[in-house]
């Protein structure tokens, strides 16, 4: 008994340790070569750690009437995220399709355990934007030991008053929604209600303190995070399954331009400590508290 109890204990500490070594290559990143038209992988930093789905953007409309800008299903783009031979950094440089005039610049710089992004919009046609409606998509299912389509949302969590809430307790119409949504405190572009309400998982009792989610492995042995800054929503749909931590760009007036920044975190520190971490960073934060 004393034998199989001492190797289960040296089971669970190599184990530990696997969950936590690094890959020789580190945290990189790679060319995506599926059919979305700005795809983007992450190989994280964790020994056969598989690989995080970016899809940046997945969407991307203007207003006040509508103004297509990019989408994953573009046919034709006229450009898309391009990787160094090294896999530290990223580049994308695009005119909208379907919108001439509209500009989209992207970077994805990789660290040690982070990688940083940002995403800017550039109008140079001679009308106004009110406002971009962005959808940044991290999907999570190839990363190894991750949610697939069972209890996500139990291993996927966001900032509620300093406090990390799984989305499975959130206050939302139905505790059983498989997407859900909420607005970052503060923010005035509600933009993403439909989606999440056909399924009563738009979450209104409670606002986020910042644009940031994360999911952590089904064993809570490690975990990423998301955010976007300065910070508008937040959504995660456990039918693909992703998550998203939206920026808020605001009105981007002819001939001007406005950038978001984001970054994704692997790390095995746990949830609370390292969500409360990037919000004292400043990621995710709303515009109020971002521009000071």
């Amino acid at each position: 008994m004393m034998k199989a109890m001492v190797a289960l204990s040296l089971g669970c500490l190599l184990f530990s340790l696997s969950a936590s070594r690094v890959t020789a290559g580190g945290l990189r990143l790679s060319q995506y070569s599926g059919p979305w038209a700005y795809g983007l992988e992450v190989i994280p930093p964790w020994a056969d750690g598989g690989k995080l789905l970016v899809n940046l953007p997945e969407h991307m409309n203007g207003w006040p009437k509508y103004v297509d800008i990019l989408h994953h299903n573009d046919k034709e783009p006229k450009g898309h995220w391009q990787v160094s031979e090294d896999g530290k950094t990223a580049t994308l440089d695009v005119e909208s399709p379907r919108t001439a005039g509209l500009f989209v610049k992207g970077t994805a710089t990789a660290g040690s355990d982070r990688v940083l992004f940002s995403m800017r919009i550039i109008n140079k046609t001679d009308a106004a934007l009110a406002g971009v409606t962005p959808l940044y998509c991290f999907q999570y299912r190839h990363l190894t030991g991750f949610p697939q389509w069972i209890d996500n949302l139990k291993h996927t969590f966001v900032l509620i008053d300093g406090k990390a809430v799984a989305l499975i307790d959130t206050p939302s119409e139905s505790r059983e929604a498989r997407r859900k949504a909420a607005y970052v405190r503060g923010c005035p572009q509600h933009d993403t209600d439909a989606f999440p309400s056909a399924v009563g998982g738009l979450i209104t009792e409670k606002e986020l303190d910042a644009a940031m989610i994360s999911v952590e492995a089904l064993d809570g042995s490690r975990r990423i995070l998301i955010a976007w800054t300065p910070g508008k929503s937040m959504l995660a749909n456990a039918a693909i399954p992703c998550a998203h931590g939206d920026p808020y760009y605001g009105a981007i007036p002819a001939g001007e331009a406005r950038e978001a920044k984001g970054v994704v975190w692997f790390t095995t520190k746990p949830v609370e400590e390292a969500m409360k971490e990037l919000a004292k960073e400043g990621h995710g934060a709303p515009l109020a508290e971002w521009a000071k």
